[in-house]
């Protein structure tokens, strides 16, 4: 699914990526990561725009529906976005235990 589409995310059918493209087709200026400090990293139209270049990439690199992704990025902000892209191609996120590197 991809933001701009309707759905009603009070559903229980309702996923995590239906859920946020739902937030973010109603909500695109407000702020969807804010930093310890309090300040915005990153508005939801700001999350979309980058989560849904990853998952076009995604796509173009072979990842099909149910694909695995292994999420490898240190930063929490980065974590998020590629976790959504993620799942708006289709995928399934995996996250691997820490081993000592982060």
């Amino acid at each position: 699914m991809t933001p701009g589409a309707r759905l009603d995310a009070r559903q229980p059918s309702a996923n995590v990526a239906e859920a946020l493209a739902v937030v973010t087709a109603a909500h695109p200026d407000r702020a969807a990561l804010v930093g310890p400090d309090g300040r915005t990293r990153c508005t939801f139209a700001e999350l979309a725009e980058r989560a849904t270049s990853i998952a076009s990439s995604l796509v173009r690199r072979g990842l099909c529906p149910g694909g695995r992704v292994a999420l490898l990025v240190r930063d929490p902000e980065d974590a998020l976005i590629v976790a959504v892209a993620a799942l708006w191609a289709g995928g399934t996120v995996v996250v691997p235990p820490r081993s000592g590197g982060w």
